[in-house]
């Protein structure tokens, strides 16, 4: 990734709000692909890759961080297997374009569908 003087390396984006949790991506992260969820002073982040023609989506702890957990960590890793594609999107918008994306916010809960699931919750 090469730096600008864009404004956006500058900053953290919240990209998301979804019951509570804000989604966000830090000012100089770098791949893989992967979006912070953090509530109150619990965080995870959720790394997206892509193995087989099938998006994966992997959850791990923050370095210094307590991990979300319960109803929280379920909603984070749910919102994240149904925007996936979106929040790939996302991030080559921020980091390969510099463009900040304005914050979308949801107030319904999603359910999660039966053939998805996350693998390393909070690894």
């Amino acid at each position: 990734m090469q730096k600008t003087e864009n404004k956006h390396y500058f900053h953290m984006a919240k990209i998301y709000y979804y019951l509570g949790i804000d989604f966000i991506f830090h000012k100089n992260d770098y791949p893989p692909i992967h979006i912070h969820g953090k509530r109150g002073e619990f965080e995870s982040k959720a790394e997206i890759t892509l193995k087989n023609g099938k998006i994966i989506v992997l959850i791990k702890k923050v370095r210094g961080k307590l991990p979300l957990k319960g109803i929280d960590l379920n909603n984070f890793t749910t919102f994240v297997e149904e925007h996936s594609v979106d929040i790939i999107k996302k991030w080559d918008e921020f980091y390969n374009k510099g463009i900040t994306p304005k914050t979308k916010r949801y107030e319904t809960r999603i359910r999660r569908k039966n053939n998805k699931s996350s693998k390393g919750r909070n690894s």
